[in-house]
């Protein structure tokens, strides 16, 4: 079976081919036709496929998420019960065979009350995204005031809108 690529080269041979009768140019038509609806129906079937794979994964990573997440509490789980041991003992080392298990010191900082911290110690955090929603909508208004003949959405200088034409299968 061809690809739709090769289905359509056929079809343009097949339209400007002029020493076919019109018997053999139906019969070929005919069959091109048949041969393009069968590699739409295939096309479907994939993309189903495929988006039945899409939702497998999608539950396939949250089900790795979970565990991830439940890995990540019990490590974290274990290692204060050994801490807690260590301390109810008084042990600050204990070395077995294998490993040796220790504490380190460490210091960091507590934020207790973030209204009493100058301004100087803060870092600015800002995130730009263009809002394309609203400029739809102002280029919508613009053009309706306007007519739509013209282009009165120049002002934007770095957006145009655009028709697509989104294929779906039902």
């Amino acid at each position: 079976m061809n690809n739709l690529y090769n289905i359509q080269n056929d079809i343009l041979e097949l339209l400007n081919n002029e020493e076919l009768s019109q018997e053999e140019f139906q019969e070929k038509i005919q069959s091109l036709k048949w041969e393009t609806y069968d590699k739409f129906d295939n096309i479907w079937k994939y993309i189903k496929n495929l988006e039945a794979s899409v939702i497998s994964f999608e539950t396939a990573e949250k089900e790795f998420k979970e565990k991830k997440q439940t890995a990540k509490n019990t490590i974290e789980r274990l290692k204060k019960q050994s801490s807690n041991f260590m301390n109810a003992i008084w042990k600050d080392k204990i070395e077995t065979e294998l490993f040796k298990y220790s504490f380190r010191k460490s210091t960091s900082i507590n934020i207790t009350n973030p209204d009493n911290i100058p301004e100087w110690f803060y870092t600015l955090e800002t995130t730009k995204k263009i809002d394309k929603n609203i400029i739809k909508k102002q280029i919508l208004e613009d053009m309706e005031k306007a007519g739509k003949e013209e282009k009165p959405y120049k002002w934007f200088k770095g957006a145009e809108l655009v028709e697509n034409k989104n294929l779906q299968f039902k």
